[in-house]
């Protein structure tokens, strides 16, 4: 069988994943996935003391008739998967176990915890579990690792901390997951000196949480100053992932709608920039993937970002419902213009929020580290063709190919080397 065109492992050789807060919108979403991913396979859902020990199927049906019922026929809920009906939701207790011949009950966690329960990620790590966290928690912890892999993934190469103890590997908010892939674009062709961005983001960034409606029913309900600081944290996140050396202005929003948050951004770049043909070039051009051992990953799409020339487009719905969304991991990007009487280029996009934005982040985060790590243990020579004793040599030589390809025009870049959460 195959996945995404990527020939899938058998049961028996998959690593196989405990999801952290796996019963919050996202860990439903992720427990989907795993149903049918080639190479990770769902192991445990760690859920609240108020779940553990149930039914997974009647806590996912519980929850998505609260929001149901709570914003009206704007909610799709999410179908139960008949796989998931009768899968048993443990404690975070039961994760700590160990089975009977030492080892640990699964091969790795992705958290998808609230901040506030970031205690269970620290007591995981000195166990000496791996995370790959979408969790705002320690985001920015030196011990913590902040990647989008297109884009800054040679950091995953970073060596196991000292004490056995487990490896952090942290996602970004939603939207700078998206943001942090069209902004590499733009640096690579064009340099960057300032970044205008504002935010329409949708409900389930919320996860099961619910806004008030008088906030948020037909409305726009602005972020700034508000318990989610949103703003804050995609402009930190942005000058950690892409790089410092340029000013980011944000304001962030949520809007009335399910799935896909609409981002307008406004650049002034370093070099000039031709016409639009030339811009989205440089959108479509940007694949850092192409040709190393990552192309093959299941959660890489074969185009990172996807240029709509249509007008009135990208628009929520439409980016999460496309067939061409290769799963949700493709980044929707519009109204590219090049003639603004202020800023030298202007574009849309859309992410999708619970795909590219949380499950799917860690896992291409996941599928990158571990892909990594085989070259590392491998006597066979790379796909780059060349014999890589460690990880952080293979990730260098890799990187060596993460430059798009140009135009005919040469251009001298500068490249600088309960459970919910808020999204």
């Amino acid at each position: 069988a195959e996945y995404m065109g990527v020939p899938q492992a058998s049961h028996m050789t998959k690593k196989s994943v405990a999801i952290l807060g796996g019963t919050g919108l996202v860990g439903r979403a992720l427990a989907e996935k795993l149903l049918t991913h080639p190479d990770f396979c769902l192991g445990m859902v760690i859920g609240s003391p108020d779940t553990a020990g149930q039914k997974f199927g009647a806590v996912w049906r519980r929850k998505e008739q609260a929001l149901v019922t709570h914003y009206g026929d704007i909610w799709k809920p999410q179908i139960v998967p008949k796989e998931l009906e009768d899968f048993d939701i443990s404690s975070f207790d039961d994760l700590l176990v160990v089975n009977s011949d030492g080892t640990k009950k699964v091969d790795f966690v992705i958290s998808a915890i609230a901040a506030s329960h970031g205690w269970m990620e620290e007591k995981l790590l000195d166990q000496g579990f791996d995370i790959f966290s979408i969790s705002p928690y320690a985001r920015f912890d030196p011990r913590a690792t902040l990647v989008v892999p297109e884009v800054n993934g040679f950091l995953l190469a970073r060596p196991a901390l000292s004490g056995g103890k487990g490896r952090l590997f942290k996602s970004p908010n939603c939207v700078s997951c998206g943001l942090s892939l069209v902004l590499k674009a733009v640096q690579l062709r064009y340099g960057i000196d300032q970044v205008s961005v504002t935010t329409f983001q949708t409900l389930s960034g919320r996860g099961d949480l619910k806004y008030d409606l008088d906030l948020v029913k037909g409305n726009v309900y602005p972020l700034r100053g508000t318990i989610e600081d949103t703003d804050a944290y995609i402009l930190r996140e942005v000058k950690s992932i892409v790089g410092d050396d340029f000013k980011v202005s944000v304001t962030a929003q949520r809007i009335f709608a399910q799935r896909g948050h609409f981002v307008d951004v406004r650049v002034k770049t370093r070099r000039p920039v031709g016409d639009v043909n030339e811009a989205i070039e440089a959108f479509e051009q940007f694949r850092p993937f192409r040709a190393t051992p990552f192309e093959s990953l299941p959660s890489v799409p074969t185009q990172p970002i996807r240029v709509i020339k249509e007008p009135g487009f990208p628009r929520p719905i439409q980016t999460v419902e496309s067939e061409h969304n290769e799963c949700g991991m493709s980044v929707f990007v519009g109204q590219v213009n090049t003639n603004d009487e202020v800023f030298d280029l202007t574009f849309s996009f859309v992410v999708d929020n619970i795909a590219r934005g949380a499950y799917g982040a860690a896992l291409i985060n996941a599928e990158c580290y571990f892909r990594l790590d085989s070259i590392q243990h491998s006597d066979e020579p790379s796909q780059v063709g060349m014999l890589m004793p460690t990880a952080l040599i293979a990730i260098a030589n890799l990187f060596r190919h993460f430059v798009p390809v140009r135009s005919s025009r040469e251009v001298n870049s500068q490249d600088p080397t309960d459970f919910a959460i808020h999204m």
